[in-house]
């Protein structure tokens, strides 16, 4: 078994005086696909807000690659290599595609920004295609991200996160508002990212989909993990059966 890059311990956060994590503990390994699932959009969002670094943590320690993380703000968090997605209805910049991710590319850490303003503007060019085609937008490269379809702007929201250069990445909700045949296109992209060594925690609504793709899910509910394991597992788990019920505690 794989060290874990990524270990979140006894993680709790709060919502004025209401606790709104509890004890949330999880490992992720490089090249590594793991759902994060539950029956509250609340607790879910909470959770990425608080690995983001843009909802402070009562208690619990964040260990990136062995370092504590804890402390970190949201941009320290990135250049360490945690990598939140954030919303692809909001990601709508003026510039081309193509622009846009290399502007996003130099936003990784400071000694990297400067690296990467050096290199000839060919060569950076070259980069952020390759990364647009990987995500599916190859043929778009040179049009504005406003242009883009909903799946599109999913693509784009992934290409976003990686052009950050995640060793671990937060994939949050990036299906919403795509119908089965898009969150399925999804669905093996983010397969694709894990596959090429990253590690994934991919927090989503479609408890399906990710049982397509992901090797391991955990199940958020009042807060809590309440159930977790290899998704073969875990399929048959009553205590995960009935959080979604409504009837965990």
């Amino acid at each position: 078994m794989a060290e874990p890059i990524l270990r979140i311990e006894g993680l709790g956060c709060q919502n004025g005086a209401a606790a709104t994590l509890h004890g949330v503990s999880l490992r992720l390994e490089p090249g590594t696909l793991t759902a994060l699932i539950g029956p509250d959009d609340t607790d879910k969002q909470a959770l990425a807000d608080t690995l983001a670094g843009r909802r402070p943590s009562h208690r619990g320690t964040l260990l990136l690659d062995g370092r504590p993380i804890t402390r970190l703000g949201a941009v320290d968090r990135i250049r360490r290599g945690l990598v939140v997605t954030t919303d692809p209805a909001t990601q709508v910049p003026a510039e081309r595609l193509i622009e846009a991710t290399v502007v996003a590319m130099a936003g990784r850490a400071p000694h990297r920004s400067r690296w990467w303003q050096r290199r000839a503007r060919g060569a950076r060019l070259e980069a952020a295609r390759e990364l647009i085609r990987f995500v599916g937008l190859g043929e778009l490269a040179d049009e504005a991200p406003r242009t883009l379809d909903p799946l599109g702007r999913a693509r784009w929201s992934l290409a976003r996160a990686l052009a950050l250069a995640p060793s671990v990445l937060v994939v949050d909700r990036v299906t919403r508002g795509l119908d089965a045949a898009e969150r399925a296109v999804l669905a093996g992209l983010v397969a694709r990212i894990a596959q090429g060594g990253i590690a994934v925690l991919w927090i989503e609504d479609d408890v399906e989909l990710v049982g397509e793709v992901a090797e391991a899910a955990f199940v958020l509910a009042h807060g809590r993990i309440v159930a977790g394991g290899p998704i073969e597992v875990l399929a048959h788990s009553r205590v995960a059966e009935a959080a979604f019920l409504g009837e965990a505690s």
